[in-house]
């Protein structure tokens, strides 16, 4: 597998994969470790699901097909040209991370605000232009064109679980211009932190929310960056070593969301945390 930025998977050969179909639509969220780390079961029941609040995920491709996104995904743009258009395209850079973080939010079964619509924003691409199979990139100036279209179409959150896959930023760059506005607009803009190999932490200006990552205990994860820069740390997951030392996720120490095709996985990373904060914005 390719190198992404949710999985960390320079220590997690052996991730595991959940491939088996999604909860049936239509029924309450599925109560995990991390749903019961952010007290979501209080929220949902006394009646905050999202419903009405338009969320935005900046990310790759995102599998809106999926059942238990039940339609909510209302729009789509591709921005990896610096300017948007109204259509997000093929699937690209073998990138899947984009439909684990939007069901973080939007799904069903597994979403923070499970009633929220959904604005899928492409901003990254395959590196090599000529290997649609390659790594996820973005630049900073498609990231900002991605924000603007986000918040002109009635978002008001914005999740960007990027990394170090846009690499050039500044704090007085593009993206940090466009959070600025953003937040002008009262629109929330959530990112997360990285995963300990890049501090990027500090380039999206003032008005950013960045996020570190917990595991199931509420410590902080191992590959979470911290420090200077970072807003507050939500549940991103901790994996365990098996006998060989390598690091491994399961439903109880990762965190579970969909996956393309009908499916769910677990996943963790700073990736994983930014969308428990996104959706906590939407209920609010």
């Amino acid at each position: 597998m390719r190198r992404v930025r949710f999985l960390l998977l320079a220590v997690l050969p052996a991730a595991l994969f959940l491939a088996q179909p999604a909860q049936a639509v239509g029924n309450p969220p599925q109560t995990t470790w991390h749903s019961t780390q952010i007290r979501l079961g209080p929220a949902l029941k006394a009646g905050w699901n999202g419903s009405g609040v338009t969320v935005a995920v900046l990310d790759g491709w995102v599998d809106t097909t999926h059942p238990d996104f039940e339609h909510r995904a209302i729009a789509s743009a591709d921005c990896t040209s610096g300017t948007c258009t109204a259509t997000m395209g093929a699937d690209q850079c073998g990138n899947n991370h984009g439909t684990h973080v939007a069901g973080s939010i939007s799904s069903s079964s597994y979403g923070v605000a499970p009633r929220s619509r959904l604005l899928v924003v492409r901003v990254l691409k395959a590196q090599d232009a000529s290997d649609p199979r390659s790594d996820c990139v973005g630049d900073p100036k498609s990231v900002a064109a991605g924000i603007n279209w986000a918040v002109a179409h009635g978002a008001r959150v914005l999740n960007l679980s990027l990394g170090p896959d846009v690499p050039g930023q500044t704090t007085n760059g593009p993206i940090a211009q466009a959070v600025a506005a953003a937040a002008d607009s009262g629109v929330v803009v959530v990112f997360s932190a990285g995963n300990a190999d890049l501090p990027v932490a500090q380039s999206y200006g003032n008005d950013a929310l960045v996020v570190a990552a917990t595991g199931p205990s509420g410590g902080l994860a191992s590959y979470s960056q911290h420090g200077q820069g970072i807003s507050v740390a939500a549940p991103g997951g901790q994996p365990t070593k098996d006998a060989q030392g390598n690091d491994v996720c399961s439903q109880s120490t990762c965190v579970t969301s969909l996956w393309p095709g009908n499916q769910i996985a677990v996943a963790a990373g700073t990736s994983m945390a930014a969308p428990q904060v996104a959706g906590l914005a939407a209920l609010l």
